[in-house]
């Protein structure tokens, strides 16, 4: 039996990862794999094709294995093993979305020999020497690939390093706008307001910096009336603080939080004048051919506005345009500047091809991997004083307890 198991961090809430692992899922089910998703984070599943594996969340596995003693760190992969339902006759691939669960990937790979690839869904990678060392044990056996060009390059902190073709994967989530009932738009200044909006968790780094200068350019023309609307959430009461601080300073905005969606209300989108996000939720957004600056995922410099100076498949969000503010596109936009050349109408049928494509060289990848040959990541430690102190909780409580520790702390951060 073919058995495709996922270690990832969350299935749950909404973002670009969750929305991949579904469509991924999908895919693979429908090509006859088993599919599993062993995730960590505790939380409410908002995609309902992600819920059958509510019963698989196992909070160590989005935490370092050497947090835990040998006696957890077997009990871990035990409880795995029990899911799963191993066979000796399994024909098992295991995808990793992070360094964490990577080293938990690995160490169920070498009990079963099975496949392991990291096809690492993060954008910011700071990993400790010894992680890199993993990390680089991957890529030599082509077992390793980001979302973009220079990912690998990142991780491995290697600037020298020539991308291969297998060494970036396209992580498809964008598919997440629908023709559902749409209440925020009431809420709207209609008062010939412009409207700007983002999609994205409110706690991405380019959030903040993003708001300080719209609050720049709403400063700019006391005269005008705007909605900001932020499509998306976070449980951290200090952003949520942040974000109201630096708004609530112009009188002439609207702010609007939606909360985390999914569906997107397709009619939302509609209403909204120009976008500014990162990552794939700015395609989201030029999918439906809206004016969308795409920006880079911690800074908030603009990449450049999606068909017009930025192309998804060929650029890089990593990429700034030298010399260039996002007031600077938004101005464009506004004042009629740039002409923004949009796919055509049968946008998501490509889409839906491309996405398969992918996702069938993504297989290939994972099943031409050779097996036999495993890192021991049991005691690979990360940088930071933090995880010292998560290693004394891990050893001395065990992961649940420690997790509903960290659950508390982030309600009331």
């Amino acid at each position: 039996m073919s058995k495709y198991i996922f270690i990832a961090m969350n299935i749950c809430n909404i973002g670009g990862s969750e929305q991949y692992l579904y469509n991924k899922t999908t895919f693979l089910e429908k090509q006859g794999h088993d599919c599993y998703v062993i995730s960590g984070m505790r939380g409410k599943i908002m995609i309902a094709g992600l819920a059958k594996y509510k019963s698989m969340i196992i909070p160590n596995v989005m935490y370092p294995p050497c947090l835990f003693t040998k006696k957890e760190r077997l009990r871990t992969i035990d409880k795995i093993t029990r899911i799963i339902h191993f066979s000796p006759d399994d024909n098992c691939i295991i995808e990793s979305d992070g360094i964490d669960e990577a080293k938990w990937g690995e160490l169920l790979a070498r009990r079963y020999n099975g496949r392991h690839i990291v096809l690492n869904v993060q954008e910011v990678h700071d990993y400790s020497k010894d992680e890199i060392k993993f990390l680089r044990f991957k890529y030599d056996r082509q077992e390793l690939a980001g979302i973009t060009d220079r990912s690998v390059n990142m991780m491995l902190k290697d600037d020298l390093l020539t991308p291969h073709s297998w060494s970036k994967f396209s992580a498809y989530c964008n598919n997440v706008v629908d023709d559902v009932p749409n209440t925020v738009s009431d809420k709207f200044d209609t008062d010939n307001a412009l409207t700007i909006g983002s999609i994205g968790r409110l706690e991405k780094p380019f959030v903040i910096p993003m708001l300080k200068l719209l609050s720049r350019f709403f400063k700019e023309h006391p005269d005008k009336r705007y909605n900001l609307v932020l499509i998306g959430g976070t449980s951290q009461k200090s952003v949520r603080k942040k974000i109201s601080d630096i708004v609530t300073r112009c009188n002439n905005v609207k702010l609007i939080i939606t909360g985390l969606m999914y569906p997107i209300p397709r009619d939302l989108i509609k209403n909204i004048d120009v976008f500014i996000s990162t990552s794939g939720a700015a395609d989201v957004t030029y999918l439906e051919h809206k004016p969308t600056i795409k920006v880079h995922p911690v800074t908030s410099e603009p990449a450049g506005v999606i068909g017009y100076n930025f192309i998804p498949e060929v650029d890089s969000m990593f990429n700034p345009v030298p010399g260039k503010t996002i007031l600077d596109y938004l101005k464009d936009i506004l004042d009629d500047k740039i002409s923004i050349k949009y796919t055509g109408d049968d946008q998501y049928v490509r889409y839906k091809n491309t996405m398969h494509a992918e996702f069938a060289r993504q297989l290939k990848l994972a099943m031409n991997s050779v097996g036999n040959q495993y890192y021991d990541t049991s005691d690979i430690e990360k940088k930071g004083f933090k995880y010292k102190i998560y290693a004394l909780l891990g050893k001395s409580l065990g992961g649940e307890n420690m997790q509903t520790i960290m659950d508390i702390l982030r309600k009331i951060k």
